[in-house]
């Protein structure tokens, strides 16, 4: 696969999507205190950081009816241009409410942006490459998100104010975007299998497991901090390098994606990618201890790895050339709408079960699923290795 500008400049942009909340969640505690004097505070301060999903969850739809009919190198440069307004921001904003409507322009560019950005891949690349490219997609994202949460750390040192600033990376990126999609694929005359409609059953199934998917996999950066607490793992160093493992083979498996694919096939990813994520969370469940939590951290990564390129490719297959803007709009949609329920899921289960035992549970849902794509799995996503 040879390295061409138009792959760099779209896997550089996909670096942002993850920052959204990655470059400021170091400054939430400064920010809090700033704004200690206005009503409920606390619970703004926490949706500054929840804004950007919202936003993504509500109008990525119809982002991806603007990447059908606009061509999806408009969208990401706006998408650019929106990062960088409404990211920096927080600088000079001091009303909280501001603040936030703001973090909802964000949202709106990072839906562009991932939207965008899977939607040129799945156009401007032919099958080989598609699937290497969508995996090493999600590498860049978990790159974009651990050197950003790094960045943002260290400018945080300086006021809660400073990491804002970092979100002027997006700048430098439009002339990069600006020339590695300078020209857009030429679209011929739709034929009848283009003019076809959108494939909702296929939609219909792969939506909610993307939610549920996402929802099950964030319980590691979510809940896996209070279980390491309460087991007497205070180093924040230490909890920070077991939730690290799950990211790093996260991404060695999806930099791995395309070979997966090729040998494997849409539905043994799938089950792969739940019954990684059960090992690792069952294992988490019952360590009782740091090692054997560090190690099913990075069990769980390597079933989140391959799973949204999973999904992308498998709609990629699927869906009419001129509609895959929308197909991945709603996937970026129901990817950000995992994230947003995860917090939720988690203490709700550990309320009830305790920490240890909320893993215990998402290890049995995972365990379901991967056996109901085994056994079920051929109706939707076949077994052959290319789709």
């Amino acid at each position: 696969m040879a390295l061409r500008l138009d792959m760099i400049a779209l896997l550089a942009a996909s670096t942002l999507t993850v920052m959204s909340g990655a470059a400021i969640s170091p400054a939430l505690p400064g920010m809090a205190q700033h704004f200690a004097e206005v009503p409920e505070a606390g619970l703004l301060v926490r949706q500054v950081l929840a804004a950007p999903a919202l936003a993504i969850v509500a109008t990525s739809w119809f982002i991806g009816i603007a990447i059908d009919r606009t061509g999806c190198r408009p969208v990401i440069l706006i998408g650019l241009v929106l990062f960088a307004l409404a990211g920096t921001a927080g600088f000079y904003l001091d009303d909280i409410l501001s603040l936030l409507v703001s973090r909802l322009g964000l949202g709106i560019a990072v839906g562009m942006l991932l939207a965008g950005c899977t939607t040129a891949i799945g156009t401007r690349f032919d099958d080989d490459d598609r699937a290497r490219i969508t995996g090493l997609q999600v590498v860049a994202m978990c790159v974009g998100g651990v050197v950003f949460l790094g960045l943002g750390g260290l400018a945080a040192r300086d006021g809660w104010r400073m990491p804002f600033l970092l979100y002027l990376v997006a700048v430098p990126m439009l002339p990069l975007v600006m020339a590695g999609l300078r020209r857009e694929t030429v679209r011929p005359r739709p034929t009848a299998t283009e003019r076809a409609p959108l494939p909702w059953k296929t939609l219909a199934w792969i939506y909610p497991v993307m939610t549920l998917g996402m929802a099950t996999f964030y319980a590691v950066p979510v809940q896996l901090p209070f279980l390491l607490h309460e087991a007497g793992i205070t180093d924040t160093a230490a909890i920070g390098g077991a939730i690290a493992l799950s990211t790093l083979t996260s991404g060695l498996v999806a930099a791995s994606f395309g070979r997966i694919r090729d040998r494997a096939g849409a539905r043994a990813v799938f089950v792969a990618c739940f019954a990684f994520t059960a090992a690792g969370y069952l294992l988490i469940g019952h360590a009782g201890g740091f090692a054997g939590m560090a190690v099913g951290s990075a069990i769980s990564g390597i079933g989140f790895g391959a799973f949204f390129p999973n999904c992308a490719t498998l709609l990629f297959t699927r869906v009419p050339h001129t509609l895959r803007g929308r197909a991945m709009g709603g996937l970026g949609a129901a990817m950000y709408l995992g994230h947003l329920s995860a917090p939720a899921i988690t203490r709700t289960l550990s309320a009830t079960a305790g920490p240890a035992g909320s893993f215990l549970v998402l290890a049995g849902v995972s365990a379901v699923m991967a056996t109901g794509f085994l056994v079920l799995g051929n109706r939707c996503a076949p077994a052959g290795g290319r789709s």
